[in-house]
């Protein structure tokens, strides 16, 4: 059975960008519009909106990192992102995540005191709130995150849960002719 036709309201999925751009434009062709649309992964890039144009409007993705979250040293890699890179509209979400793991790195390298990988590979623990997730090398705190997500609208990919660092709500999507 596929979805049109079982009525889903909602689709989700963990495609790659090119697959992520197939299925909207396949949903589209089919004139089929689920109410929400969410892939993990393929719509993060910020060049999505490039290829995808109008038909990106209403795709939600992972929102782990964006630009307004509080971590520490958030500000200084948005800052410094935005000086080498002044014509990006949208910071990926990769360039977040990286961040955050090198900043777990450098503290495991930090605490061992050496860079021999043995003495630093410790595992990390998560919290235990599925929405908050705390990062720990030997018992010490080093970093959170809240689970989130992002929505494009109108040409950006904007942060709409969690709600302390929204900067729009979600927008529930139209049938495609009233788009």
């Amino acid at each position: 059975m596929d979805l049109k036709s079982a009525g889903a309201d909602v689709v989700f999925s963990v495609p790659t960008p090119p697959q992520s751009i197939v299925i909207v434009k396949q949903m589209k062709e089919l004139n089929y519009a689920p109410k929400v649309t969410l892939f993990i992964r393929g719509p993060d890039l910020s060049t999505y909106w490039g290829a995808m144009g109008k038909d990106a409007n209403y795709i939600i993705s992972d929102g782990n990192w964006h630009e307004s979250m509080p971590y520490p040293g958030n500000d200084r890699v948005v800052k410094d992102y935005r000086a080498k890179y002044p014509d990006v509209s949208s910071i990926g979400i990769p360039v977040g995540c990286a961040y955050g793991a090198m900043q777990i790195l450098a503290k495991a390298i930090e605490m061992a005191g050496t860079l021999d990988r043995e003495s630093f590979e410790t595992p990390l623990q998560g919290g235990d709130d599925d929405r908050k997730r705390s990062h720990q090398i030997q018992g010490e705190r080093i970093g959170y995150y809240q689970y989130g997500f992002r929505q494009w609208q109108d040409g950006k990919n904007v942060q709409v849960y969690p709600k302390e660092v929204a900067i729009s709500q979600l927008r529930l999507a139209p049938p495609w002719d009233k788009r």
